[in-house]
């Protein structure tokens, strides 16, 4: 396992780290200006913004990475896979941003 791990490129690994920050600041953010949207639009908000982002690079991922076998199955396992964490994520962080403030949430 050692060796697969040595074996991930820098950019794979900066791939992890970079979302985590990410999160820390755009907690920090968030809570420091309220918004005015509630719970489920700001989720809507952020989610949508997310997709924006990461449109150019699923492209270039799909241009770059041969495809595998993709059925109605596999669609299902994706769907399920993107939407459940996110959302329970979410909805979790922001109870307890809410209830505990960003600085207490942030090492979470």
């Amino acid at each position: 396992m050692a060796r697969r791990l040595a074996a991930v490129p820098s950019l794979a690994k900066g791939s992890v780290t970079a979302p985590g920050v990410s999160w820390a600041a755009s907690s920090v953010l968030l809570k420091r200006r309220e918004s005015r949207l509630g719970l489920a639009e700001r989720l809507a908000a952020i989610t949508a913004s997310g997709v924006l982002l990461l449109i150019p690079f699923t492209l270039l991922e799909i241009v770059l990475s041969p495809q595998p076998p993709f059925g109605l199955e596999a669609f299902a396992l994706v769907a399920t896979a993107m939407l459940l964490p996110g959302v329970f994520a979410y909805t979790a962080y922001s109870a307890m941003q809410h209830e505990l403030g960003a600085v207490r949430t942030a090492p979470v």
